[in-house]
């Protein structure tokens, strides 16, 4: 032992505050030691990786965090992140039911962990430079400009309005709206809410938005189409900004700079769902990742995205930005595409028009073979800290034994095993850590 270490064996644990993982020290050994121990386990059997503590807050997201930027200077993120895939594909397919299909990534598994973490870790930037000025353009410029086309959301609005003479009104009785309609809740659950289309009956829904109306329009009252497109109800509106976005997504620009590993996880969908689902739309697939799962969630809470740094949109700009997301999603899904309200009619017909447009940016960016742009390395990226090192060290002492009872081979079980006592153990680490004097 050093002479630190063999004073702690004689000091006994120290009485002073105990040390908490940011300040475990790595030496470079036990940095190659742990990136040496991953390495085995993605290359030999990357779905033991689900045997770790991927679930829990803050440190499973920093776990999370580790083993992607671990996995990275010996390019094995990908291979990692195809894999992962590829059984949550299999365990879908296998079941053949409609209500696998739609658990198709929705749940909380690893694959969804790994690629959320991968695509924030190198796609945030990307993400900034493509949605900054659209979004800040709606939050600002359209302040107190409304895009609403449900002309029973305008008359709720109207009717909340005190006027000089109530009991004269005569307009029908607003339709309640359901709360996945209402634009003030903030997070990712306002882009998930109903798409307003349906997609191809062969195609697997887990990605895809329910196919019910757009603004969840659920009403009995008869009402006439001069009411239904009455005073207020400007779709064309809504769809240029639609428009402006959707230029912007699907220019030749964006697919430039979109980085590469992004474009990769495209494929992989598109890929496994022609695998998989052969009679299916594998581009809604595409679609149901890229924007249902990434870019509508961003462009409805900007100011928690970092694209947006003024104060908090307002309950009608939030409004607008559901909107768009709606619409956006509903081209993504692809066609047939269903009027379920008559004022849904030009929602449709854009649709109709501009599914292709989409789609072909769909299929240029899982072209691998038409960008200059690279993977992503670890020299682009912030190494992992150690804390997140120690996160990894503890998750693999922790869970050891289930790690070892899922590898394959024989082969591969003595060298986890013999790998991970030349690491040494966590539970030591963190004793030599509490007892040595952090001023000697």
């Amino acid at each position: 032992l050093s002479p630190r270490h063999d004073r702690a064996f004689t000091k006994g644990v120290s009485s002073t505050v105990p040390v908490t993982p940011s300040q475990i020290t790595y030496t470079t050994r036990e940095s190659d030691l742990l990136s040496s121990i991953l390495q085995l386990l993605i290359e030999k059997h990357p779905i033991v990786i689900e045997a770790l503590p991927l679930s829990g807050g803050t440190d499973s997201a920093d776990l999370c965090s580790a083993i992607i930027k671990m996995s990275l200077p010996k390019s094995l993120t990908m291979p990692f992140i195809q894999a992962l895939m590829k059984e949550e594909f299999e365990k879908c397919a296998c079941k053949k039911t409609s209500e696998a299909q739609n658990g198709l990534f929705r749940d909380n598994n690893a694959a969804n962990k790994f690629i959320k973490t991968y695509v924030n870790l190198v796609g945030s930037g990307f993400l900034k430079d493509l949605l900054k000025d659209l979004v800040t353009e709606v939050c600002v410029k359209d302040a107190d400009v409304s895009y609403e086309i449900d002309p029973y959301a305008l008359m709720s609005v109207a009717a909340s309005q005190p006027t000089e003479d109530a009991s004269t009104s005569s307009s029908p009785s607003p339709r309640k709206e359901s709360s996945g309609s209402s634009s003030g809740s903030a997070g990712s659950s306002s882009a998930n809410e109903s798409a307003g289309s349906k997609s191809a009956p062969s195609t697997p829904k887990g990605l895809e938005q329910p196919a019910s109306s757009l603004l969840d329009a659920t009403t009995t009252t008869t009402t006439s189409s001069t009411e239904l497109n009455g005073p207020g109800v400007n779709p064309d509106l809504l769809l240029s900004k639609v428009d402006a976005f959707l230029k912007k997504i699907t220019s030749h620009a964006t697919v430039e700079k979109m980085p590469q590993g992004l474009r990769m996880i495209a494929s992989f969908f598109y890929d496994f769902g022609k695998t998989f689902y052969p009679d299916g739309n594998s581009y809604a697939l595409v679609g149901g990742w890229l924007l249902l799962r990434w870019l509508n969630p961003a462009i409805v809470t900007p100011t928690v995205h970092g694209i947006f740094s003024g104060k908090m949109p307002t309950e009608k700009t939030r409004r607008n930005l559901v909107l768009i997301t709606k619409v956006l999603q509903i081209i993504s899904n692809g066609p047939p595409f269903i009027a379920s309200e008559s004022y849904m009619s030009s929602i449709v017909k854009y649709a109709t028009k501009n599914y292709e447009r989409l789609y072909s940016f769909f299929k240029d960016i899982i072209d691998l073979g038409s960008s200059p742009s690279k993977l992503v390395k670890d020299s682009d990226l912030a190494r992992a800290s150690w804390k997140e090192l120690s996160l990894v060290h503890k998750a693999l002492c922790d869970h050891s034994q289930a790690i070892i009872s899922r590898l394959p081979t024989e082969e591969a079980k003595l060298s986890f095993t013999n790998s991970l006592e030349l690491l040494g153990s966590y539970s030591s680490k963190l004793w030599f850590a509490n007892c040595l004097d952090p001023m000697e």
